[in-house]
């Protein structure tokens, strides 16, 4: 071999082996912490489940955009820690079209009903339900 095909291989070593190594490192020592903040106490004139995280969603909100409700739906299906609650936020005095309010009943996210904000709170119920099942999940931030 000549040595300029050593040094190509000597560089891609060097840069692999650094990439592995930075990858086991964080592996061994990082760990990721997101928690959702808590944005208020969750009140509410209906009847909600307690021991559940639960979703509130206004239906006349809900039914006006089909796609985004069975979004959500679909997400919950396999979701045990997460029931959904549709009902007036006229009726039930909720403030938001759809909210996120944990099982200790303090409300962790507020929505609008359209496709960013549905994106936002499928990420955001991942994590609470992964914090919630480790027990990692901190109520004050």
């Amino acid at each position: 071999m000549n040595k300029r095909k050593l040094v190509v291989i000597g560089f891609f070593v060097v840069v692999f082996g650094f990439l592995v190594g930075w990858y086991l490192f964080l592996q061994a020592f990082g760990e990721n912490k997101f928690d959702l903040p808590v944005i208020e106490k969750a009140y509410s004139e209906c009847e909600e489940p307690a021991n559940f995280a639960i979703v509130r969603l206004d239906s006349l909100t809900a039914y006006s955009k089909p796609n985004e409700r069975q979004r959500v739906i679909t997400k919950l299906m396999d979701i045990g820690e997460v029931k959904l609650i549709e009902g007036s936020s006229q009726n039930c005095k909720w403030s938001y079209p759809m909210s996120f309010v944990d099982h200790e009943g303090m409300i962790r996210g507020i929505y609008d009903f359209n496709r960013e904000e549905v994106d936002r709170f499928m990420a955001e119920v991942d994590i609470y339900v992964l914090n919630f099942r480790n027990g990692t999940s901190t109520r004050e931030q």
